[in-house]
């Protein structure tokens, strides 16, 4: 089963506006009383799902909530590998999604810095202010921000199809090493592209353009992908040897 990042803060009363004002030191306390709870039914790496939690959600609640997700995720990976070691998949499990998000809030920042038409659409109601304010805004596609913080899926039948599968996914050995040799081209981060085209497109964008931002996003992957390894070094000391040949470890 998967542990839901989004519930487990609704059910601590914790809100991601005031996380997005943590320091480091913060956010590390909140992870670790996560952590606590999860280590009652002996979660494993493969049960923290971020990408599937922000990608089954109307860009309007994302587009506030994404950098959030992407740094409790980044430290959840850091505080579980300290307690434990990481095989290979589960380390890139985790690693590719703290990544693929940062990515994502890249493409997405650009593409505000650039006047998108279909951006200042979707996002209309943030310029309302009505986001958060649990008085029945809507985002994407009349999707409803609930008072009590919980937020409906978007109605899109292709999107939880691939997020469902995504959910089950138990990246093998196999496929992990494949994405670390191959990293845009592997058939892991094709799987997450296709999400995020769907994502994308249940969010009004052209899929022609949804395929370009994405393509986009390609080209910013390894990057954020190496930062992220050599800001854990000591965590992921396996994912450091397959990637090596993109950058001198210090």
């Amino acid at each position: 089963m998967n542990f839901s990042i989004r519930h487990w803060l609704t059910e601590n009363y914790i809100e991601i506006s005031q996380i997005k004002e943590f320091s480091q030191p913060q956010i590390t306390g909140v992870v670790l009383r996560m952590i606590r709870d999860m280590e009652v039914r002996s979660p494993l790496a493969f049960d923290i799902c971020t990408l599937a939690e922000v990608m089954e959600l109307p860009l309007g609640v994302v587009w506030d909530e994404i950098g959030v997700f992407a740094r409790l995720t980044q430290s959840i990976l850091t505080v579980l590998g300290q307690n434990k070691p990481f095989k290979r998949n589960e380390a890139t499990w985790l690693a590719f999604q703290v990544a693929y998000l940062q990515a994502l809030e890249e493409v997405l920042i650009e593409e505000e810095s650039l006047s998108r038409i279909w951006l200042e659409r979707t996002l209309l109601p943030k310029d309302r202010e009505i986001r958060g304010q649990g008085d029945g805004g809507t985002f994407g596609k009349g999707e409803k921000l609930f008072a009590n913080g919980s937020v409906k899926a978007l109605r899109d039948e292709h999107l939880q199809a691939f997020v469902k599968i995504f959910r089950g996914e138990k990246l093998n050995d196999v496929q992990a090493e494949e994405a670390l040799q191959k990293v845009t081209n592997s058939s892991f981060v094709q799987q997450i592209n296709y999400i995020a085209v769907a994502w994308l497109v249940a969010n009004t964008v052209p899929k022609l353009e949804a395929e370009l931002i994405i393509r986009r996003l390609e080209h910013k992957l390894l990057g954020h992908l190496i930062v992220v390894v050599s800001e854990n070094s000591t965590t992921l000391v396996q994912l450091q040897k397959f990637l090596k040949s993109e950058i001198r470890w210090n």
